[in-house]
């Protein structure tokens, strides 16, 4: 009985005094400002996952400083970009992604030694289906806003080649890496004419060729191009709702007829994945509203290249087809018959391309629109259907 009151007393101290976690960090992600951004988890037992609950990182309250307008953008900035997205744990390796890149996942396990004990954690990378070694993360960054901005981030995978480096750049990411951005640059517009005796410049030819503008301009969650204005309202995972303000319509002006203007629309979009579900109403005239529902994948290739095919289907309401395709009881004449406008649903397609390089983007997209009865039925109207083709050059000036 006396042999064995040691071991009782040494057992009563491994419960009393258990072992303390080991603190591992498996990914730190460099800020703008000179910190890292830690994702760590603590292991109960050496070279295993196994009892690992959860995976740690800093609060987000520690973005908030002094500056209101800065303090809320850096806020949502790290809120919307570095908060885990997904995330797998096992006793075997951990996997996880983050919001402002949902096309990458990160991976780690353990490896044993083969000339000592112990072991090593591994660290690897997935982006676009291929695999890369990761020993750590550079991130670069400009400061123009005084908010800092990722200009490109440097995956180095330890093996001293350049090679085998990843470089990656804010347009290739799902998400938002960027808390602002400018892109502008001239863009051509290029369709079939629907309409019957156009008096607008570039509408009353077949088919139409119209230069147009392109930008765009975000900040925050804020953004502006040149159909509108809004704000990304709510984000999780893959799931976002966003606010907007914009200049819609299908504008006509004819002789004998009353000016049809664009209209300030106020509405939505819902996104969940690739399916977009967008909502918008005139609220200031009565000129209707549309509602839209869009499949549109995203497919890259060798980085640098982007297809985005999409599918849609589209329901007007009486308001606008009469507003915008009707004739009205005053317009009637030898040369417009009275029409009163109906519901009617378009569907169509369109296929985008996008190639980056360096700072420029060049973008084509061509696609049908196919128009309801109710649309091409109308006087003003002298077809079923519109072939579009778009090209446009930008530079991302930040």
């Amino acid at each position: 009985m006396l042999k064995a009151i040691p071991f009782i007393l040494f057992i009563l101290f491994l419960v009393a005094n258990p072992a303390k976690a080991e603190s591992l960090t498996l990914l730190a992600i460099p800020l703008g400002d000179g910190s890292s951004f830690d994702y760590t988890v603590d292991l109960q037992e050496q070279c295993s996952f196994k009892k690992v609950t959860d995976i740690t990182y800093p609060s987000f309250e520690q973005a908030k400083k002094i500056n209101f307008l800065l303090d809320k953008l850096s806020f949502f900035q790290k809120k919307l970009n570095l908060e885990i997205d997904k995330k797998e744990i096992s006793p075997e390796r951990i996997s996880l992604s983050l919001k402002g890149a949902q096309n990458i996942y990160y991976e780690f396990f353990f490896k044993k030694e083969e000339q000592s004990p112990g072991c090593s954690l591994v660290r690897v990378l997935h982006f676009n289906n291929k695999t890369y070694n990761l020993d750590h993360i550079k991130v670069e960054y400009n400061t123009i806003l005084k908010s800092p901005v990722v200009d490109k981030i440097i995956v180095y995978s330890g093996n001293g080649s350049s090679e085998e480096d990843l470089y990656l750049y804010p347009w290739q990411l799902r998400g938002q890496m960027s808390a602002y951005e400018l892109n502008i640059g001239p863009a051509v517009n290029i369709h079939t004419n629907i309409r019957l005796n156009n008096l607008d410049k570039y509408q009353k030819n077949n088919p139409v060729v119209e230069p147009i503008p392109a930008f765009f301009f975000r900040y925050g969650p804020f953004f502006i191009n040149k159909n509108g204005l809004g704000s990304l309202l709510y984000n999780s995972g893959n799931f976002s709702i966003l606010g907007m303000g914009l200049l819609e319509g299908e504008p006509y002006r004819a002789q004998g007829l009353y000016d049809r203007e664009q209209g300030v629309f106020i509405g939505s979009i819902i996104k969940y994945n690739y399916v977009e579900f967008t909502y918008y109403n005139d609220f200031l005239k009565n000129k209707g509203y549309s509602l839209k529902l869009n499949l549109a994948p995203e497919f890259f290739y060798r980085l640098s290249w982007k297809f985005a095919p999409q599918l849609f289907i589209q329901y007007w309401n009486r308001a606008y087809v009469e507003y915008y395709f009707g004739v009205k009881p005053e317009e009637v004449s030898p040369t417009w018959k009275f029409y009163k406008g109906s519901p009617t649903i378009n569907y169509g397609t369109m296929f985008e391309i996008n190639h980056f390089v360096k700072k420029w983007t060049f973008a084509l997209s061509t696609g049908v629109k196919f128009y309801g009865k109710e649309v091409y039925h109308s006087p003003t109207v002298t077809r079923q259907n519109e072939v579009r083709f778009i090209a446009t050059v930008m530079y991302k000036v930040f």
